[in-house]
């Protein structure tokens, strides 16, 4: 009997390498999978480490070159503003109102908080400013720049597979939650939204919608099915007997 070329053996040796490579592939699929699921199982249950708001600002946030002072995020710039946001963190802290004059940081604080909410502490957000050109204005020159300067914020809020295309001036989603900002001027757009945390920007602007009564007490009654809600006020007062603002910082502790 011919015995088989050199070139036969290796064709033959080439074929049973890929059959047994083929009949190694399920084996390999099912530990790729396993290793997955437990990569997945604890990034899930394994606890944070405790962080502040301000500990994660000055860690994550960049200050966009539009900023008076661009570059990290540095609080021993504003010292004041630490007791504000760390506030957040308080677990028995239920409102937070903020009765501060013009310039001197309210939307940086609260921009942390959002940033912090995204990467930490994901869930739904509803963001309440006096108008539309208002919130877009906002979310162009403090909430945008902020995810851009971030590398973790910009993994969690863009175009992705949990995104579906929801990243637009009024609505960002990440992976967990979403923040939709909408203009206080309509009942429309506070009116049928369920969140976790209302943040309320220059409180004193806010009118009295038409049938629906006071825009303030509205947007505090989409947090009321969480007991763990939070509702942030942001505002410069206007005249002592009609400020709402005034009215919540006198209701507080």
């Amino acid at each position: 009997m011919r015995k088989p070329t050199t070139k036969a053996k290796r064709s033959n040796e080439s074929v049973e390498s890929w059959q047994r490579m083929f009949a190694a592939l399920p084996a390999q699929r099912a530990r790729a999978f396993r290793h997955a699921i437990i990569q997945i199982l604890r990034k899930r249950l394994e606890p944070l480490a405790y962080q502040s708001v301000t500990d994660w600002a000055e860690t994550n946030r960049n200050l966009p070159q539009t900023a008076s002072e661009p570059g990290r995020y540095r609080v021993n710039r504003c010292p004041y503003q630490a007791g504000i946001q760390d506030a957040f963190n308080d677990p028995l802290v239920r409102q937070i109102t903020v009765v501060a004059a013009e310039r001197v940081g309210k939307s940086t604080v609260a921009a942390n908080i959002l940033g912090f909410l995204v990467d930490r502490r994901p869930c739904g957000v509803l963001w309440v400013m006096p108008n539309q050109l208002a919130m877009s204005d906002f979310v162009r020159d403090e909430v945008e720049p902020m995810i851009e300067g971030s590398v973790r914020l910009r993994k969690k809020v863009g175009i992705g597979a949990y995104h579906e295309g929801g990243n637009s001036i009024r609505r960002k989603t990440f992976e967990g939650g979403f923040v939709t900002f909408v203009g206080g001027g309509s009942p429309t757009n506070i009116a049928f939204r369920t969140v976790k945390v209302a943040v309320i920007d220059e409180t004193d602007k806010l009118k009295t919608l038409p049938r629906e009564g006071d825009a303030d007490t509205l947007i505090s009654k989409r947090v009321s099915t969480f007991s763990d809600s939070v509702v942030l006020r942001f505002s410069k007062p206007t005249t002592e007997d009609g400020s709402r603002i005034w009215r919540h910082f006198l209701r507080g502790t």
